[in-house]
This record gives C-alpha cells, structure tokens and sequence, in this order.
C-alpha cells in the first residue's frame, strides 16, 4: 500500500507496515477522505488514525469497502464497552470521536445503507471531576539527580530535567527554546506561550544557567546549537542523531531515567515531562503560594485551567475539615445497645 504523503504514521500503522502487512483499504481511503475532502489539520487527522485502524483489525473480517455492510450497531456497542476498560474518559471521548466520523464516512460513501455515527452515545467528562496525576516532588529530585553530567548526553538531560522542574514548562515550550529567548544580563528567560496560554517571563536561576553553561561547554558547536535551538532543533523523525529527535524525545528522557531508578509508578500515571509540571504546580501551592501565582507561572490563560491543583494540596484541605462529633458517635452507640 501505498503511504499517504500528507501524514506521518502512529506506531500502529508503522508496526503493520513493518511486518509487510497490508492496511486495511477502508482505513486508507478514509484518511484521503479527510486530507482531500474535509481538510482536516495534520494534527487533527493524526488523532484520529488510531482509533479508526484498530476499530478496522478487531473487525478485519468487515474491513472491506463491499463486506462493511455487515457491520451492526450491536458490534459497535460490544468494541466501545470493551475499550473503555482500557482508556480514562477524555480518552474515550477521543475514540468515540474519531469512530462517529469513519462512521459518517461510511454512510456518505454509500458502503452501509445505515448512519451508524448515531448508535454511539457520547462520554460526558465533568470539569474538575478528576484530580492531576503528576511525580511526588520527592521523585522529581531522584530524576533530575539521575543523568550522569559529566557525559555529553548527561549534561543536555540534567539541563532539561531541571528547567522542567525549576519552571513547570510545558515540552514544547522547551523545544522550542532559541538562544535568543535567553537574557544573559537580565538573567531572564522568555518561553512562549503554548497551547493557547500566556507567554512566560522567568528569572535565570543559578542553577539553572551553570547547567546550561556546562551543557554549552560540553557540546561546544554542535549542530544543535549552531541553528540557534538550544535543545532540539525542527528536524526529520528519521534522524539517527539523538540530538536531532523530536518532541517525543524529551518524554523518551523522563522515561528512561524512571527505569534506570527502577521507579515503581501506578498504573496509569504518566511518565513524561507533563507529569513534572503537575508536580511543579502542586509543590508551589503547597509550599503556600497563591493560586493566582501559580496559575500565571503555569501560563495558564484562565485561572479556572488551575484550580484543579487545589484537590491535591493536602495542606490546604486541612484547613477544611472538621472535628469528629464525639457525643453523636457515642449516643450511636448507645442505640446499639438498645
């Protein structure tokens, strides 16, 4: 089969292509469907890839554009009950998403005489119904204590593991950082804003710039630098150089050193630099800072994003609780008795 040139492949649909295997042709035409018809954003139609493929090979047997026809409103109901035991809400409703839109693709193209897209009911996900799931400050010092300095490669890890946790950046703003965003005399660093949020003005700590000078000492003009980047620069997702990764590097440095400290983490915790970001946020409102502080450090354009952080901050809960009524539990008893 033949790569669609407008997209790059998740891991799914690499994994296939490596084995020789053939993509199904519904799941290839519908990805042209939304390039060339719908114009979806290469980002958009990335998310919706995977949800679509692994719905296909569950059900390779209907996986055809003149035997999908079979497929009922029952088969859907069984594959969304039993995905959901595997993925949190927010990743439900992605799923159920991208699924209503292959649907309607179906339908639109004729290959089922039945709009599908209506027999799956949407996951309502409540605003602040779950709480943050981040490191323990404690673990984020292990990982940033980790990368072995006096290396090459350890030198770049220590400087982006501290800036993570010294700042609470998102990853992309780190990958994007340019030499030029550093204010040496001011001793200030300038982060874009991300995702919407508010650019972010920080001071240079010391800390800080001795591991950025001796990660500049150890890589002297490496390519990296030379094009102005200070970690990462934009380049090809086939690039050997681990200096050259892109964005999925920096989660890939958080990730290896939790294994190298054999950290045992719950199952469904995240391991990359957004779990150091929410420990980041729930250190700065335990260690009493306002929430408005932390939300402007945080970048956050509205200060509702960070009010989810206040459920974890034991301290302050605390505060909230009340006594135990003794007298009422003791007259409990006394009915008992009776």
């Amino acid at each position: 089969m033949e790569r669609n040139i407008y997209t790059k492949p998740r891991v799914l649909e690499t994994t296939i292509l490596q084995k020789r295997k053939k993509l199904p042709s519904l799941y290839s035409e519908y990805i042209t469907h939304l390039t060339e018809v719908k114009g979806l954003s290469l980002g958009s139609i990335y998310n919706q890839k995977d949800p679509v493929l692994k719905f296909l090979l569950k059900y390779k047997n209907l996986s055809s554009p003149s035997k999908i026809k079979h497929l009922k409103a029952t088969d859907i109901h069984k594959y969304v009950i039993k995905t959901f035991k595997y993925h949190s809400t927010t990743q439900m409703q992605n799923i159920v998403s991208a699924l209503r839109g292959f649907f309607k693709f179906l339908f639109l193209r004729g290959y089922h005489k039945n709009d599908l897209s209506i027999s799956i009911q949407g996951f309502k996900r409540y605003r602040l119904s779950s709480i943050p799931r981040g490191f323990s400050w404690n673990t984020v010092k292990l990982i940033i204590n980790a990368p072995d300095r006096r290396t090459k490669i350890g030198s770049r890890d220590y400087a982006i593991l501290l800036m993570l946790a010294t700042y609470g950046i998102r990853q992309n703003q780190l990958r994007i950082l340019r030499f030029e965003n550093i204010n040496w005399e001011a001793q200030k660093i300038f982060f874009s804003g991300n995702k919407r949020g508010k650019d972010l003005v920080v001071p240079l700590t010391k800390e800080v710039a001795s591991a950025l000078f001796l990660y500049f000492k150890k890589h002297k003009m490496h390519k990296t630098l030379a094009q102005g980047f200070i970690f990462f620069p934009y380049a090809s997702s086939n690039s050997k150089d681990s200096f050259q990764r892109p964005l999925s590097a920096l989660w890939s440095i958080v990730n290896r050193y939790i294994s190298k400290l054999n950290i045992q983490l719950p199952i469904g915790m995240p391991k990359g630099p957004h779990a150091i970001r929410h420990a980041f946020a729930t250190k700065q409102l335990s260690d009493g800072l306002s929430i408005k502080v932390v939300s402007d450090f945080l970048g956050h354009r509205a200060i509702s994003s960070t009010f989810i952080y206040t459920k974890v901050n034991l301290k302050q809960l605390e505060r909230l609780t009340c006594p135990w009524p003794v007298h009422l539990h003791k007259v409990g008893l006394k009915n008992e008795k009776k």
